[in-house]
């Protein structure tokens, strides 16, 4: 009996082993050191906004975007990018100004999620990970356009 349980365990074992993991693969990093990985990103759309503080459209536009992360946070996961590429400190301090309240890049992730750069502020790229479909808005959002691009991507699945 005992000579069989072992042989159990091993076969169990080794099938176990032989079993290949999921693993998240990390796509960026935010303002703060949170690593965001395609595990987190899994059932979530994820939303990247193009801003800049010299910006007048930006800046009216980011009560909405708060609002819209605030709602859809279980469906979006939003990030905004700084068109001018500051450094950490310094984004933190106009984000802080602007009253940005959803989380920051400093760097900017056309190339690394491979969708087209920015050439127009503001913008805000949809993009759903699963399938690698995208909605490019550009110029300022209210809500509605927003959940629009929400419901666009989503369909998309």
């Amino acid at each position: 009996m005992r000579s069989v349980l072992s042989a159990s365990l091993f076969f169990v074992l080794f099938l176990l082993s032989s079993c290949e993991v999921e693993k998240s693969e990390p796509l960026f990093t935010i303002v703060g050191g949170q690593v965001v990985d395609t595990g987190l990103l899994k059932e979530k759309v994820l939303v990247i906004n193009y801003w800049a503080e010299w910006c007048k459209p930006c800046v009216e536009e980011i009560p909405a975007l708060n609002h819209f992360y605030a709602v859809h946070r279980d469906r979006v996961f939003l990030v905004g990018v700084n068109y001018d590429g500051l450094a950490e400190q310094p984004l933190m301090d106009q984000a802080a100004k602007m009253g940005i309240e959803f989380p920051l890049s400093q760097r900017d992730l056309a190339d690394r999620l491979g969708y087209p750069g920015v050439e127009v502020l503001p913008t805000t790229v949809f993009l759903s990970l699963d399938n690698r479909q995208q909605v490019i808005l550009k110029g300022p959002q209210t809500l509605q356009s927003l959940e629009s691009a929400l419901f666009s991507v989503r369909k998309m699945h």
